[in-house]
């Protein structure tokens, strides 16, 4: 990938992708590092069990959210830290505040990382209710020049022109040439307004001799169904919201972590044996209620 600097042209920076530092985080999140080993099919294996892994999250924030709900009229004290005594259960408060502020995001971040394993499965059953054809990072099929005996493609500057005239309004933000006698230009702009901030949507493929728009793709005119999908890539990002939210993803991106940490306490002072267990009994009465009994705010009903 070249980066290049807009108002003077010269060379912003260069890189291959797959070989930054970035790329590599990309690779972990996504796959386990199986993608820069070079095995594709292993790579998909591990994508694939990662992204199913969002159900299981997806199932776990709401049972948590089912566990924490409080009776009628207790619903404010129970988003409130519980206190009983002068030495509060700290793991415990931790995991039932922080699991309720933060499991709007979680839900988000669960069910669109399933949807890039198993997003097939949910366009059929959205296409019940609207149809679904877009295809987000990937060409219309069957896109190709013809070669012409002597004919020399256009030059880059002539397909970012022409891709102009279908959007003029649009900043530029990705151009992919050629790669062989019969590719095409696909030039990547942004509308204003567009979602998609990394990776917009409005896209353009042309011939790369004769300069013939091939197939547009201009998100303003997608389906309901296809505007639903293509909020998903920014909202699990965070990019919907620009800096802001990326920095708030981030952080939430732990979330899972100090859950099911702070979850395991709980569960251990139940069972005899344990060092939590022994504490618990030391600690009887002079905590935080655990939420357990009937009606607590902020436990089971």
């Amino acid at each position: 990938m070249v980066q290049v600097d807009p108002h003077t042209g010269k060379l912003a920076a260069e890189h291959f992708w797959g070989e930054t530092f970035e790329a590599l985080i990309y690779s972990f999140h996504a796959t386990w590092l199986t993608w820069q080993l070079g095995d594709s099919e292993s790579a998909m294996i591990a994508h694939n069990t990662i992204t199913f892994l969002g159900l299981f999250l997806l199932i776990s924030t709401v049972t948590g959210l089912y566990l924490w709900w409080p009776r009628a009229g207790t619903f404010l004290k129970a988003m409130g830290v519980q206190r009983q005594s002068r030495s509060p259960r700290i793991h415990f408060e931790l995991h039932r505040l922080v699991g309720f502020y933060g499991s709007a995001v979680l839900l988000v971040l669960a069910f669109t990382g399933f949807n890039f394993g198993y997003g097939e499965y949910l366009k059929s059953a959205m296409a019940v209710v609207s149809p679904v054809e877009a295809e987000h990072f990937q060409a219309p099929e069957e896109l190709k020049s013809t070669p012409v005996l002597g004919a020399k493609p256009i030059a880059l500057e002539q397909a970012v022109a022409t891709a102009r005239q279908v959007f003029p309004e649009a900043e530029l933000r990705r151009l992919v040439i050629p790669d062989d006698s019969e590719g095409v230009y696909a030039i990547e702009m942004r509308q204003p307004g567009e979602v998609n901030r990394r990776h917009p949507r409005s896209n353009v493929w042309i011939e790369q001799y004769t300069g013939e728009v091939l197939a547009v793709e201009d998100p303003n005119k997608f389906t309901a169904g296809e505007t639903f999908f293509n909020l998903l890539w920014p909202l699990h990002t965070g990019e919907i919201l620009e800096l802001s939210s990326r920095i708030l993803w981030c952080l939430i991106g732990f979330m899972p972590l100090m859950l099911y940490i702070t979850g395991i306490n709980p569960v251990a002072e139940k069972v005899p044996g344990t060092p939590a267990y022994s504490a618990g009994k030391e600690g009887n009465g002079a905590g935080l209620r655990l939420g357990f009994s009937p009606g607590a705010p902020g436990g089971p009903r």
